[in-house]
């Protein structure tokens, strides 16, 4: 007999369909009754679920470092932030930039040093009357050095600075896109995590439709070959749950890499957010993420400093201009005093064809970034309409896919009353069963499509996602506190 605690009806128990399954909300723990329950009704199944039921269970006793159950989206997103080890090294990167913008910064201020210096000599020769033909000096000074004026230096800061902006925004770019493949990834899991669902109640459909077949049969209301087709029905509804339940572990595996979760650490994932869906208008989409994006932002810069490395370049194949200045004072062997002195110099190179390729050079530079931009503008473009057309088709396919849902359910409600009439063959309810599993899996696979589609066109509009979801739970809370 089929296992009574998983026996749900096909047809949804509401009278509109928004999902036919259970409540989101108990599924935290969604697999271990339903693979429970698939170990006792399916014994040749038994060593691979045994082993993902192993896995479940054991996951409470593993080490999970720290992690909350369930683990929901947000905290999801802020873990990546912390542990993702792109974020880091786009930091790092980041710290050199500012290195590199302080050294050259450091140009412009006056250096201070200190030099000893102890000496003897002793002369190969030594004339008549002369003593002993050996000297001993000793020197100890205190220098400072100042450059009042060098040119190309302001150009080398400004280019230098373009590039900590430009790093600026690179890092908040690399936190853009990996938040944007943690949200996807997270609901991809829930995804498949549903259809598991749907494809666990299709074996109890199946299952369900053999006991009709074999009671038929028992009493010689049907053939024999009528069982040939349920078990068919049955196969199949058993390998589309294996298959979706492998799904889970690969999405799992993936979220693991993101969040640098060690392997055995097994997340406990919660449940989908409520978003607002409404689109709004494409051009605003498209207007946002062109003045906001950070990869746009850092290509801008990139620019910019690519400008001032042509004004450099232009300049040492020019007249070079210095002022430069210099005290010290001092103690040499048995006399201290002190000096100064200040200089200006130009340089002009009446014939140095490496000056001047490398201008060559720099403005080939400049035109490419200059393409690379227009490039950049072109595809933020196709990411926002691309996700802004998904996120319109998703909910479009949703409300078609409950209706379809709804439809599938009364017809294979129908067609087993047939069959149990004797009006209906069992091919037709196997086609019903089949209509019905696909519509479920269609229904799941638009919900989760319009989910990802509106994260990719909030990370294609430049904003972090976790910013997004902040913004969404104080609106939430303040709906709830004036109600």
């Amino acid at each position: 007999m089929m296992n009574q605690m998983r026996l749900q009806s096909v047809r949804p128990s509401s009278s509109k369909c928004k999902g036919c399954a259970r409540n989101r909300n108990e599924r935290s723990g969604w697999w271990l009754p339903m693979l429970d329950s698939h170990l006792m009704r399916n014994q040749h199944l038994a060593m691979p679920l045994i082993i993902f039921l192993a896995l479940s269970l054991c996951a409470g006793a593993w080490p999970q470092d720290d992690l909350p159950r369930p683990l929901t989206l947000d905290v999801a997103l802020q873990l990546a932030l912390e542990r993702n080890p792109s974020v880091a090294a786009a930091e790092s990167e980041l710290d050199a930039r500012r290195a590199n913008l302080g050294a050259n910064k450091g140009r412009w201020l006056p250096t201070l040093s200190a030099d000893w210096d102890w000496r003897t000599q002793q002369a190969l020769t030594q004339p008549i009357m002369t003593g002993t033909g050996r000297t001993t000096s000793r020197d100890l000074s205190l220098t400072l050095n100042q450059t009042f004026y060098e040119s190309g230096l302001s150009e080398a800061i400004g280019a230098a600075h373009q590039q900590v902006q430009a790093s600026e925004a690179s890092l908040e770019n690399v936190r853009r896109q990996l938040l944007k493949q943690v949200a996807a990834t997270y609901h991809t899991i829930l995804a498949h995590r549903e259809l598991a669902q749907v494809a666990d109640d299709a074996v109890s459909a199946a299952e369900r439709h053999l006991e009709l077949v074999n009671a038929k049969i028992e009493v010689r209301t049907a053939a024999e070959v009528d069982r040939l087709a349920i078990e068919s029905e049955l196969a199949d509804a058993r390998y589309e749950f294996v298959q979706a339940v492998n799904a889970v572990w690969q999405a799992l595996a993936e979220l693991q890499a993101l969040l640098a979760l060690p392997p055995e650490t097994l997340p406990m994932l919660g449940e989908s957010p409520e978003l607002d869906y409404s689109r709004g208008k494409l051009e605003n989409w498209i207007d946002e993420a062109l003045a906001q994006r950070p990869d746009m932002v850092a290509q801008q810069h990139q620019v910019r400093a690519v400008e001032l490395n042509v004004e450099q370049a232009k300049i040492g194949a020019g007249v070079s201009l210095s002022v430069v200045g210099q005290a010290s004072y001092g103690q040499y062997t048995d006399t201290s005093g002190e000096s100064w002195w200040v200089g200006a110099g130009a340089s002009f190179p009446l014939h140095d064809r490496q000056a001047q390729a490398e201008v060559d050079q720099a403005r080939a530079n400049l035109q490419t970034t200059h393409q690379r931009l227009s490039e950049l503008k072109l595809t933020i473009t196709r990411e926002v309409a691309q996700a802004w057309y998904a996120l319109g088709n998703a909910s479009e396919r949703i409300a078609a896919a409950e209706a379809s849902v709804e439809a599938a359910a009364t017809n294979l409600d129908s067609t087993r009353e047939q069959y149990a009439a004797g009006v209906a063959d069992i091919i037709k309810v196997t086609d019903a069963a089949l209509n019905w599993r696909r519509a479920r899996g269609q229904l799941v696979q638009a919900q989760y499509d319009r989910n990802v589609a509106y994260y990719n066109l909030l990370a294609g509009s430049g904003r972090l996602l976790t910013e997004s979801h902040a913004t969404m739970a104080t609106e939430q809370g303040e709906m709830v506190t004036a109600q």
